[in-house]
């Protein structure tokens, strides 16, 4: 199955639900104060993008077999999988045939990958027929990683003429992320200065993270509760470290879209510690936002205002469309890796859009938008489209 077979098979009904970046910042009101900077001068679109951060702006790749695979996120990840059948390498369609050959037992598997090591090929012989004529079975996976469940960042990229193909294949080039699962402060800005010869004029900087910052300190305040003021501090002095090393990326001529910490507050994680995540989150983005933190004059900097977004539409879920925004999507007690081996990584988080071979990891009822997260503190396919939504209305909107 070809890429370009996959997105014709791609329902007319899915493709309404799918959240286009231009349509979505139209209905968004959320989050769009003005940076400051009066009067757009001109309109400012990128040349290259270049993402850093956490896992919410992750792409990467996952050894499995032997062999890697492309473009899997941490969180929800389209994949369309097939079956195949052959007898002695000859593909069958016949259903007859196909009856005959689903009915019996597979072993052996041997893995490999398709252009752009986007599908992965799950590849068993018959136990009955494994001389001539040998039976095959393949088991196709393809990470459709552009086709929907895209990332925040793909959303705005996408709606320059830009995509992250070095990390998946099948996108658009033109932009790069060095985001990195786990990734906090400190580890962003050491990747600041091993990146920084690669940012000049027309370049547009990403940067998302801090809520790996906020769940460590929420740890240390589980066990002692009387620490919350102080790890409230160190939140704080964090946002500020970030916002001065963000500053210090200006002089380079790129221009920066900085997003503030969800409200993890309202994420399904922090139930029974809603309030105290919520200042601990609140902390973080006031250092980041603040006096102290990175320069929000509008005309170098645009402010995504993610966490009154997530606040807004956990409060106010009918309005976005009635989203599930108090379960998690993925069920992570049933992650599997292609292998078939248990997994605890959202990497192996799947949404299966042919329902056909294998299912999906998510929980009963869900759909790729249903929920707005999609584990304890991570954000699903629905809020990453929404704030990749509104970062494009603040990189339109902004005197850059």
């Amino acid at each position: 199955m070809s890429i370009a077979a996959v997105r014709r098979s791609v329902s007319s009904a899915r493709a309404v639900r799918r959240l286009g970046a231009v349509a979505l910042a139209a209905a968004l009101t959320v989050g769009l104060s003005a940076c400051g900077g009066g009067d757009r001068v001109k309109t400012f679109t990128p040349s290259r993008m270049i993402s850093f951060g956490d896992e919410l702006s992750f792409i990467g790749t996952q050894t499995v077999g032997g062999v890697t695979v492309a473009g899997q996120k941490y969180g929800v990840n389209y994949v369309v999988k097939d079956q195949a059948f052959f007898i002695d390498g000859e593909y069958q369609t016949n259903d007859a045939v196909l009856s005959s050959l689903s009915a019996e037992t597979y072993a052996n598997p041997v893995y490999s990958v398709d252009t752009g090591a986007l599908r992965l090929i799950r590849e068993e012989t018959s136990t009955t027929f494994n001389t001539s004529p040998v039976h095959k079975r393949q088991q196709r996976t393809l990470w459709a990683c552009s086709l929907e469940g895209r990332l925040w960042i793909q959303v705005l990229a996408n709606s320059y003429n830009l995509g992250y193909g070095t990390a998946c294949p099948a996108d658009k080039t033109g932009a790069e992320t060095y985001a990195q699962v786990g990734a906090k402060v400190d580890d962003v800005i050491a990747t600041f200065g091993a990146r920084r010869g690669e940012l000049r004029e027309g370049v547009l900087v990403t940067v998302w993270v801090g809520q790996n910052d906020v769940l460590e300190q929420l740890a240390l305040v589980k066990v002692t509760p009387s620490q919350l003021d102080a790890a409230k501090t160190e939140l704080k002095a964090r946002g500020e470290r970030l916002g001065q090393a963000i500053n210090g990326l200006l002089s380079t001529g790129a221009r920066v879209v900085v997003v503030t910490v969800p409200d993890l507050g309202k994420a399904p994680g922090a139930a029974g510690y809603n309030t105290t995540v919520n200042e601990l989150t609140q902390a973080f983005n006031a250092g980041l936002i603040g006096l102290n933190g990175v320069v929000n004059d509008g005309t170098k900097v645009g402010l995504v205002k993610a966490y009154d977004l997530i606040k807004d539409i956990a409060e106010n879920p009918a309005n976005y469309g009635s989203i599930n925004t108090t379960q998690a999507m993925c069920n992570t007690s049933a992650l599997f890796k292609p292998d078939g081996s248990a997994s605890s990584s959202l990497l192996d988080c799947v949404y299966d859009g042919a329902q056909t071979v294998g299912g999906s990891s998510t929980v009963a009822g869900a759909l790729l938008y249903s929920h707005l997260w999609a584990s304890d503190y991570v954000l699903g396919p629905t809020g990453q489209a929404k704030v990749g939504a509104l970062a494009f209305t603040r990189v339109s909107n902004n005197p850059f």
